[in-house]
Formats: structure tokens, sequence, C-alpha cells
């Protein structure tokens, strides 16, 4: 008898996982990230954890405590796709419920639900907070079909579209995380009496970015530079720190072809400094990135060359002074004022 070795093991199991993965991205493009699927627990009520599990293991605060799926600020009338083949078992609105994080009764939104059968395990895929709908119950719809628009109906403050995958085990619909499990502790939600465990099912190359990104309208103030974008919150920012970024560019306002960045710094929500060296300069129509960790430095990116993330993931503050050691910007996020140096 061939004797079964770890590494034909460890084959079989991969070629489960890839057969298992079957979704592709319910929309196009990059969009910001509002809320993870929490593992401890996807249950809409307070546990005493008091912020989000993600899947690779580090507690974030979006949303709230308790998310059961993605949510994505896919604005208003954007396209969503069915994320796999299968019949629509709902397509509409759904009753008013109780809003977990405002403790309110909100009206129903608009909904739909999409049962797929992969290798003999059962599926459900949903699309909440939709504008409108473009099936009909009972339909089969093919992966990638415009399905709807999303929209902010229901339990939400804003536009954006909640994502939430399903899998039928012992009868039961059980909450799951597309993305799977890659923490290196065991899963609370597998070990949970009501939680099953979480394997990744999108296809190759569709599982869509999952980063948090802040915008700014930098046209609005009158001071050499401003911060005009935010990106934080990446998968493993501690050890992928260029997953975070800021840019910075000068106001229309100012009226200045160039600033001499010589003597201006940043900090950080950690009281970590980054110091623009002597000599350089932003142009008028020049858009300055600054990614978090190592590389080589050019005319439109420079790095801080921390070995770590720079915001964490309780929220950020960002504060710029200019050559006199005067703050002239602050940008916080979910962060309060006195932790902003």
């Amino acid at each position: 008898m061939k004797q079964i070795t770890l590494f034909t093991i460890f084959l079989l199991v991969l070629s489960y996982s890839q057969s298992q993965a079957f979704l592709s991205s319910p929309f196009r493009g990059d969009y910001s990230l509002l809320a993870t699927f929490d593992h401890e627990y996807p249950i809409y009520n307070p546990d005493s954890q008091g912020a989000i599990l993600s899947y690779w293991g580090e507690q974030i605060m979006l949303a709230y405590d308790g998310h059961k799926g993605y949510d994505w600020a896919l604005p208003n009338g954007t396209a969503i796709y069915a994320a796999a083949t299968g019949i629509v078992t709902f397509a509409g609105s759904t009753k008013a419920t109780i809003c977990p994080s405002e403790n309110r009764r909100i009206a129903g939104g608009v909904l739909i639900e999409i049962e797929h059968s992969i290798n003999n395990t059962e599926y459900l895929t949903s699309y909440l907070h939709l504008e409108r709908v473009l099936v009909t119950e009972g339909a089969r719809v093919s992966k990638g079909q415009i399905i709807g628009y999303s929209g902010q109906t229901g339990t939400c403050v804003g536009p954006h579209l909640h994502f939430e995958t399903d899998k039928l085990v012992s009868g039961r619909w059980i909450a799951v995380d597309p993305y799977g499990w890659q923490a290196s502790f065991n899963d609370p939600w597998q070990l949970h009496p009501e939680g099953t465990a979480s394997s990744n099912l999108w296809q190759q190359d569709q599982a869509p970015k999952l980063y948090r990104e802040s915008k700014y309208n930098i046209n609005q103030y009158n001071i050499p530079i401003v911060v005009k974008k935010i990106r934080s919150i990446g998968v493993f920012d501690n050890l992928y720190p260029n997953n975070e970024f800021f840019e910075i560019e000068i106001p229309s306002k100012y009226r200045r072809s160039f600033v001499d960045l010589t003597g201006y710094s940043i900090n950080n929500n950690f009281g970590e400094l980054f110091r623009f060296n002597d000599g350089a300069r932003l142009e008028s129509n020049q858009t300055l990135r600054i990614y978090s960790g190592y590389g080589n430095n050019n005319g439109n990116t420079l790095y801080w060359n921390s070995p770590k993330e720079l915001w964490g993931n309780s929220g950020f503050c960002l504060t710029i002074r200019d050559n006199f050691q005067q703050v002239i910007g602050t940008y916080r996020h979910k962060m309060p004022k006195t932790a902003c140096n």
C-alpha cells in the first residue's frame, strides 16, 4: 500500500479548500472597508470584547461588536453582482427591526438572498441595504450577473453594501467568514456552540481588498499643506506596514507654486515622528504619498521607515507641524482629541 505522507495530506486539504472556493466579488473596483466579520462572535448582541475580531486575529474598532458580514462603502446606485450562480430565495424589503448599535426600531431594508449548492454543501449569500433589486424570488442567476444596486435602506447610517455568507450545517444556517481564518490561535467562532469553521471561499484574485480609507476636501483650507487621504486598518499591517499610507497636497486656496517642507514634521497617535529632509518640497500640482514602512524614496513617494503599522486598529491621529513646529492640521478617526499630539 502506498504510504500517505504529510505532504499528501497537505495536497488533499489544499485541493478540498480550492474545491470550496466559489465566490467572486459582488462589486467592481475597490472601496473602503466599514466592518469585518466578527469571529468573537458574529451574533448581534453585545459580548465582553467591545471590538470586532478579524480573520487575521486582530481586534479592530469598526462598526459595532457582533458584526455578521463585511461592509464596504459603496455609493448609492453602485451595481451589485451575484457572487456565484444560484437560486434567489428572497428579493425585496425586510420587516422592521431593532438596530443593535442605536437601540431603536429601524424600517426594513432591501435585501437579496441567493442559495448556492457547492459540492453537496449549501451556502447562502446575502446583499443588504440595497436601493433596488433586479431579480425575483425563485429565479436562477449566474455568477457576475447584476442583481441590484447599492443603497442605504434599513439599519445603516450611510450608503454601503453589507455582504454576508452562511453555510448549512446539520439543517441550520450558520454565518461563516468567506475569508476564512488565518490567525495563529484557534477561531473562537469555530469553538462556539453555535458556530462552525470558516474557510476561504473566494476564487483566485476575486476577494475584495480590505482597508479603511478616509478622504478629505483639501480645497477648504488656506494652509501650506493638507492631508488628502489616509489609508489604515489593512490585513496584517504589523507584518506589512506599507498597507498604510497617507497623501498630502497643497490646497488651491493657498495659491503657491510650491512649499518648502524643510523643518515640517508629522506625528501619529503613538507619538512617533516623521521629519521631511532638508530641501524637500511639494509642488502645487503634486500628490505626495508617504507609506508607513520601508522603501526607496522618489519624487512622489516617501517612506516613514517604521517597522510596524502607524495607526493601530482603534483609529488614528495624524498631526502636521510647520517649520516653526506650529500645528497646522490634525486628522483623527475614532480617537479623542487628547490622543492627537
